[in-house]
């Protein structure tokens, strides 16, 4: 009497078995896995290219994200060298640049505002990101000033976002690539590798 078999041990194909299969046997393992060539490639639509210099339109949303700025589409070698002399070197740079998320929340915020009317036992502030002078300023007064009045942003940073024509919070807040730079940061979270 032949021994029993232990449950998970893998079977013997039976010799009449084997010649069906033409003297081939089967892996069991082999039989369960796709083929890499079955797979079927998935055709996107989607793309960046009124954003990307032509050359990167092909890059991943996070090898763009560590390009230089001037590959952005309309950032010219000047731009790039204002750019360049606020610290941003990179797209990641830019779409994180400290000074344009703390705008653009300034005027979202501003738009909020009623004017004349602050509750007497109101506690919120700004302060650590604006200039001494400008605390106690409307969200709607501080949208409109030089960002100079942001906390850190020095001469050399003021000349460069006035060469950069960037003269108020809100033009700063409003610039169109900080604001794709960042739409790159933020979804390039999401992408898939």
């Amino acid at each position: 009497m032949p021994a029993a078999k232990r449950a998970g041990s893998p079977q013997k194909d039976s010799p009449k078995k084997a010649k069906k299969d033409n003297g081939k046997k089967a892996s069991p393992a082999k039989k369960e896995k796709a083929s890499p060539a079955k797979k079927e490639k998935r055709e996107y639509a989607m793309n960046v290219n009124h954003c990307l210099d032509k050359k990167v339109e092909i890059a991943s949303l996070t090898e763009v994200l560590k390009m230089p700025v001037g590959l952005m589409e309309g950032v010219g070698p000047k731009t790039e060298e204002h750019l360049n002399e606020l610290g941003i070197k990179t797209v990641k740079d830019m779409g994180t640049y400290k000074f344009y998320k703390i705008a653009k929340a300034i005027c979202l915020l501003a738009e909020t505002e009623e004017e004349g009317f602050r509750h007497d036992k109101a506690r919120m502030n700004i302060d650590n990101a604006l200039d001494k002078k400008f605390e106690t300023k409307t969200l709607t007064e501080v949208m409109k000033s030089s960002p100079s009045v942001l906390q850190g942003i020095g001469p050399k940073a003021e000349t460069a976002l006035s060469n950069l024509h960037l003269s108020t919070v809100k033009k700063l807040a409003e610039y169109k690539f900080f604001g794709r730079a960042e739409a790159l940061v933020e979804l390039a979270a999401f992408e898939k590798h």
